[in-house]
């Protein structure tokens, strides 16, 4: 408290009813210590209950709280390109006028026909886009779009005829994840068959994240780890129980914890939810990293192990 000495003061500086309110406040607070003997002054797993309130959870739910998805305003192709145009002249004006990050001077062909060079700072892992079937397959379109509208996330909710078709990659659709591999967007499966995580496996060489409804089995566990795969698992905060289960039976599969984040369903009761959420974990034998990460390092279920999605630059940003 700034009214309190502190160790570097002269003693010039010292306040003599200072030091004796301090003292008294400290003799009376070990004397009413010292004579309590109803109150139980020492709360079982203080620590515990401590963290668990303290718990901030940054879950993944796309379309929803940090995680948006990105709404195009055109229904096809042909009405694409001139949106796709008019955020690109916005992005060159605003850029050129000072504003925004430095860039890379590499443009798409089709930017450079234009004579527009300069990509969007939003071209982050928060910012998806669900409407794959809008670019009919035309992956110059797709990553056009992903710089100068920006999102750096595809969620693949669906066949879209040309990447994703009958559950399953498309040949088409295998060069293109690596061509987005290249550029930095993140790819997203939402509930995929069991046949399509384990293709995503084989032709993945980044890491992606599934959530929604899904199953792993032992033979998938090495991959996932190989490649860095992230697993949402679903946590409805009026079916905390479940989650733990989940949380553990997936830990015990796949060998440790850093693949797991949440995917929170609601956040009505999510106050007294984290707190049995916390406590389940900490009695299945978690260890407080594993589930809340560290501030700096990052890690945990709670979020931190989302940071594998922001550790490189995204596209042809450069700050």
């Amino acid at each position: 408290h700034p009214n309190y000495h502190w160790p570097e003061d002269d003693t010039e500086a010292i306040d003599p009813e200072i030091l004796r309110k301090t003292g008294q406040f400290v003799l009376q607070g070990t004397i009413n210590l010292a004579e309590e003997r109803e109150v139980e002054l020492l709360i079982e797993d203080r620590l515990n209950l401590y963290n668990a309130v303290m718990l901030n959870i940054n879950s993944f739910n796309p379309g929803q709280g940090n995680h948006v998805t990105v709404d195009i305003d055109a229904r096809t192709k042909d009405e694409l390109v001139p949106v796709l145009m008019d955020s690109a002249r916005a992005v060159t004006n605003r850029l050129q006028a000072g504003e925004g990050p430095q860039v890379n001077p590499q443009l798409l062909a089709m930017m450079r026909a234009q004579g527009i060079s300069m990509p969007s700072e939003k071209k982050t892992f928060n910012r998806g886009i669900s409407d794959l079937a809008l670019f009919e397959g035309d992956i110059s379109l797709f990553l056009a779009a992903a710089e100068f509208i920006g999102f750096g996330r595809l969620d693949v909710e669906g066949d879209d005829g040309h990447w994703f078709s009958g559950g399953q990659i498309t040949p088409e659709g295998q060069t293109a994840i690596g061509t987005l591999e290249d550029h930095d967007v993140w790819i997203h499966l939402a509930s995929p068959s069991r046949s399509l995580f384990t293709e995503m496996l084989a032709v993945a060489s980044k890491p992606f994240i599934v959530s929604g409804d899904f199953r792993v089995n032992s033979s998938m566990a090495s991959q996932i780890n190989e490649k860095g795969v992230i697993l949402a698992i679903t946590m409805d905060p009026s079916e905390v129980e479940e989650c733990v289960s989940n949380l553990q039976g997936m830990k015990l599969m796949i060998g440790d914890t850093d693949n797991l984040v949440l995917s929170v369903t609601s956040e009505e009761g999510m106050d007294g939810a984290k707190k049995a959420l916390y406590m389940g974990l900490i009695e299945a034998g978690w260890e407080h990293l594993e589930i809340a990460g560290a501030r700096r390092a990052g890690g945990g279920i709670a979020g931190g192990n989302l940071r594998v999605f922001s550790s490189m630059p995204a596209g042809m940003m450069r700050r």
